[in-house]
């Protein structure tokens, strides 16, 4: 049974265009699924209707068997956690600790446990040295490193990255990615990233395309990615291993399954 499961899911701000249209999609328990497309796809509206911040035109949306409606949208937010695009606003405490307390706040963590938790998930984003800090004064990729945490410390089962990475640096958008990499790695949680970053694709096991509102492509990513044309047509570039691996191939030299950058260089 998918863990995440959405059957023919529409969605409209004005009740006349439909920016979400009859969408249907699986996400398998413990899977870092990704979800691209161009501005104005479809994608950020479907990441709100999936954690219950937009209530659906039609169809169904089920979490861990549940389906989202009223009465259960308490009981399914309780297992999602989800970080913006842009970091800033998330914060509410004056400090980094204080941030990541305030989502312990709101679960009645007793306050005697909180600090053990907070320095944790601070030490797991590599911002233990940062506390006492006033988030104001962090780089983009340190900021969102803090929000990420303070999302980990309510101990979600769904991760989900709203364009977490399009308003950061090259130096932020790694920082964030390979954090994000090494929590599917080793917490195994389930993770959605919405996100226009092709390069993004290839660390994921599932890989869906958004276009004119409606999921366009659906499956592997190496299977996708191959389909440079049709990334091209609808507003995506395709990754630039991928771009080197199709020269070698007009030379006769074939590269079956790449990843990475440092995977190609390996392979070669």
């Amino acid at each position: 049974m998918a863990y995440i499961k959405l059957r023919n899911v529409t969605f409209s701000y004005d009740q006349i265009i439909d920016v979400v249209d009859d969408v249907s999609f699986d996400v398998e328990k413990g899977s870092y699924t990704c979800i691209i497309g161009h501005n104005g796809s479809g994608k950020s509206s479907l990441a709100k209707l999936i954690i219950g911040l937009l209530n659906k035109k039609s169809g169904i949306i089920e979490i861990d068997g549940i389906d989202l409606n009223e009465k259960t949208i308490d009981d399914i937010r309780s297992k999602i956690g989800i970080v913006f695009q842009n970091p800033d606003n998330q914060f509410i405490g004056a400090t980094v600790r204080d941030d990541i307390a305030f989502g312990l706040e709101n679960r009645q963590v007793a306050p005697e446990a909180m600090d053990e938790i907070i320095h944790y998930y601070a030490k797991k984003v590599n911002m233990e040295d940062y506390l006492d800090h006033e988030p104001t004064r962090l780089s983009g990729g340190q900021k969102q490193r803090v929000a990420i945490a303070g999302v980990l410390a309510m101990k979600p089962e769904i991760l989900i990255l709203d364009e977490a990475t399009s308003m950061l640096d090259p130096k932020g958008k790694k920082e964030v990615n390979d954090l994000v990499r090494g929590i599917y790695e080793n917490e195994k949680m389930t993770i959605i990233s919405i996100t226009h970053d092709i390069e993004e694709a290839l660390f994921c096991d599932h890989l869906l395309v958004m276009n004119e509102f409606k999921i366009q492509m659906n499956g592997k990513p190496e299977t996708i990615l191959r389909r440079s044309q049709e990334l091209v047509d609808i507003a995506l570039d395709v990754p630039f291993t991928v771009k080197v691996v199709n020269e070698f191939k007009k030379h006769g030299v074939n590269i079956d399954e790449i990843h990475t950058l440092e995977a190609l260089v390996d392979k070669l």
